[in-house]
Parts: structure tokens; sequence; C-alpha cells
């Protein structure tokens, strides 16, 4: 609070605002003076704040394959990540000498990048053939991260359950899949193909699970079916949904 009773009255221990406090001295207050945000009458919330001093930028056309309700929010993250290229891959920690080797962790036989760990590696293509089966999606062309990315802003936008089925497998993919990794380096951890889709499986089926009142159509049924993913998430016919 900076005005009490129609008086200035700055914080005391407040040293940066000694400044505005001091240009304020001269300034009256009625009695019916008030603060408003930036129009009179508008009232002040920390989202308006933010809204003003942030700098914008033109949306993400991946901002709703990342972000989405239902979302995983580790896996989001982890997924975030991915289509800034902001994962410590380890071609890049090479290249700044913190390893001395880029060699897949996957012992493939490649060095370690973005493009091949998603999902050029023979480790995690098989991982994403998985999903990608499930969703009754075709096996793609090229296997590199970029192909991934215009795949998946070209065929997971939509609020239809298996587009949303393929949003949150593709985030859940990336995430089993770096977090295996990970284990293989730091915690000498070993799973297979097998039981990464295992994980993956439980945590999109889980999620899934909460969906209800989905249309009962032929391709959602087949999704649903792949996943092993309960009916109880279709429109029931007997309420005359």
């Amino acid at each position: 609070m900076v005005i009490s009773d129609s008086t200035w009255c700055w914080p005391a221990n407040g040293r940066h605002l000694r400044d505005i406090s001091l240009a304020c001295e001269g300034i009256p207050i009625a009695p019916c003076d008030s603060l408003d945000w930036k129009v009179k009458g508008r009232s002040f919330s920390f989202k308006a704040a933010w809204e003003a001093i942030r700098v914008h930028h033109p949306t993400a056309p991946w901002a709703n394959t990342v972000w989405f309700p239902g979302a995983i929010p580790r896996h989001s993250f982890c997924l975030w990540l991915t289509f800034h290229k902001a994962h410590s891959t380890l071609d890049i920690l090479q290249r700044l000498g913190i390893v001395q080797t880029s060699q897949c962790p996957f012992n493939c036989g490649h060095d370690e990048s973005i493009n091949h760990l998603f999902f050029a590696c023979s480790f995690t293509k098989a991982v994403w053939v998985k999903v990608l089966k499930l969703n009754n999606c075709p096996t793609p062309t090229s296997w590199i991260w970029e192909s991934t990315a215009r795949w998946a802003v070209g065929r997971t936008k939509g609020k239809q359950f298996h587009r949303w089925m393929r949003r949150i497998s593709l985030a859940a993919s990336i995430y089993h899949c770096w977090r295996e990794r990970n284990n293989r380096i730091f915690r000498h951890l070993v799973s297979s193909p097998s039981r990464v889709e295992e994980r993956i499986c439980f945590d999109v089926g889980s999620k899934a699970a909460f969906c209800r009142n989905i249309l009962d159509s032929p391709t959602n049924r087949a999704i649903a079916d792949n996943w092993d993913i309960d009916g109880s998430i279709f429109k029931s016919p007997e309420l005359g949904f």
C-alpha cells in the first residue's frame, strides 16, 4: 500500500522506491482519489500486469500441440523443449567440451542429436512405430525430428478424440524416450523398447480414461480398443447424447 487516509504511505524498507516517493511528495491526494489499473475503474490483476509488461510474440504453430486440455504437464514441458531443440543432447555437449563422445546411448552406432534421438535411432524408432500403430497412423517416410514436428503440426490439430490421442501420445513418447536415455547415461539402468512402450501406454491410457462423452464413432472406438481404454468414455445412447 502506498496511500493511506489520503496521504502517501510508502513502505519504510522499500529503498528501490525512494526516487518514486520523492517525486510524489508534492502531489496532493484528495479524499476521493483512488488508484486504477491503466484505465479508470479497471481493477488490477497479475494477469493484466504481465500482459502489459511482457514482450509479445506470434503464437508458435505448434503451441496447441504442446499445451492443450488434458495434457500431462511433465510430458508437455519435455515436448516444448524438443520443439525448441533445447535438450542437452550429446552432440551439443561434445561441442562445448563437456563430454568426450556423442555416441548415442542406445548403442545404435550413431551420434546423438535431436534429429537422431526423435526418431531416427533404432530404439526410439521402434517405440514410435508402436505408438503410431496404436493411433492407426501410417508409417512415416522420414524418421527425424523435423518431419515428426511437421506431422504433429498438421495431424494433431482439432478437438476430435483421435487427434487428442495423437497429441498426448506424442508427448508421452518424447518424454519416456528422453527419460530412458537419461536413465542409461546417469543411472546405468536399461529398459527394452517394449518396457518403454508399456510406460507410454500406462500414462496415455490412465489419462484417456478420465475422458467423458466422446463421440462413439468407428475411428474413436478403434483407437480406444487399441489403447485398451474402457468404453465408458463414449456418449451413452440411453441418455440421448
